[in-house]
């Protein structure tokens, strides 16, 4: 719809990180306990990890700096194909990844663009998106570390891009109900971007 190659989903590759009988889920259990496997010890039970994780922010760390480069380098790969697997120019590949900044995955995108949304907003989402209550996903927001897309947390987004050396090279506001709106705001900035 905006001229872009591809869509990459960092949490849907993320989520390939705990394949079953992976690698990781041994480097996770040896850290957090076997209470996070399945009882065939095959598979992650990611609702007893993140009781633990998103109860503790030593653990979350913890378990970033597992999976974080894991993910880092499947979406690294994916890049990669989509970029020699194009005849369009520009290329455009979007990443989202609300942890982009924080994982400094960042060195994979050519510009980072924020996209920002008021906290209540983006929680009315998650919570509609992903079926979640209230409270777990208030707990998984305030999990991420910068919130800058929600002007909570260490930095905004505006403070962030204004920092001397940031990647952040654009802010858009997705405060409305209509993804046309957004789809218009990305387009806009897409022109003036030089797209």
């Amino acid at each position: 719809e905006l001229g872009c190659v591809a869509h990459i989903d960092a949490d849907k590759i993320a989520h390939q990180v705990y394949q079953p009988n992976s690698p990781v889920l041994q480097e996770i259990a040896s850290e957090f306990g076997s209470v996070v496997l399945t009882e065939d010890k095959s598979e992650i039970n990611r609702k007893e990890l993140g009781k633990i994780v998103f109860a503790d922010s030593n653990a979350m760390k913890k378990l970033e700096q597992i999976v974080w480069p894991h993910a880092k380098n499947l979406i690294r790969s994916e890049i990669t194909q989509l970029s020699t697997n194009t005849t369009s120019t520009p290329s455009i590949i979007v990443l989202e990844a609300a942890i982009l900044l924080d994982a400094q995955w960042d060195d994979l995108c050519n510009a980072v663009w924020i996209i920002t949304a008021p906290y209540d907003i983006a929680l009315k989402r998650l919570i509609e998106k992903r079926s979640m209550k209230q409270e777990d996903a208030q707990k998984r927001m305030d999990a991420q570390e910068g919130n800058r897309g929600l002007g909570r947390g260490k930095n905004t987004a505006t403070e962030e891009m204004e920092k001397e050396g940031s990647r952040i090279t654009a802010i858009v506001n997705n405060d409305g109900n209509e993804r046309g709106e957004l789809v218009e705001k990305l387009r806009l900035v897409l022109k003036e971007e030089g797209f």
